[in-house]
Formats: C-alpha cells, structure tokens, sequence
C-alpha cells in the first residue's frame, strides 16, 4: 500500500479530533487531547468506510514527535492487518 493524496484513492483513512484540554486557561497550550479512528474502505462496486479501531490519548508539546511516531506505526500496522486480508480473500478464492 501506499499514501494517497485523493481521499477517494485512499483504502485507509485514519481520522484525527484533537481538543485542547486548556482551553479555559490563557497562553499554556502544552498539551491536546485526541481521538483517532482507522476506517477501511471495502472493495465493493460501491465502498463504504467500515470501522478498524480506534484510540484516545494525550499527547503533550514535548512528545510530538513521540505521539505522531505512533499514529504512523499504528496506521502501519493497520495496513498489513488489510492487507493479509486480501492475501487470505484471494488465496481461498484460488482453492474453491
């Protein structure tokens, strides 16, 4: 698989909501809390996103690139999840 820059083209999507928990207090803004959802969409004639997994964190200023390292690896992970799908689709597809 690869990145995709038309949503249409994409097969995973991860969709990212992020809520500043600070926001009652002016000027600190060190820290976001967040929800992301994978979706996959299926090979029909006509795809639907259908729901992989999701999480909830936190993630503060000084561990972006921590917290975006992860995202990354779980987006991965959720890529060879599909894609052993497939393999298994089509290998049992070949044996009937």
């Amino acid at each position: 698989m690869e990145l995709s820059d038309r949503i249409d083209d994409a097969v995973i999507t991860i969709h990212i909501v992020t809520l500043d928990p600070d926001s009652n207090t002016q000027g600190r803004n060190t820290q976001t809390v967040y929800s992301a959802v994978w979706t996959a969409k299926t090979l029909h004639e006509s795809p639907v996103e259908m729901y992989l997994t999701s999480i909830v964190g936190t993630c503060g200023s000084n561990r972006i690139n921590e917290c975006s390292e992860g995202l990354v690896a779980d987006t991965d992970e959720n890529a060879n999840f599909i894609k052993e799908v497939i393999k298994n689709i089509i290998s049992n597809s070949k044996q009937e």
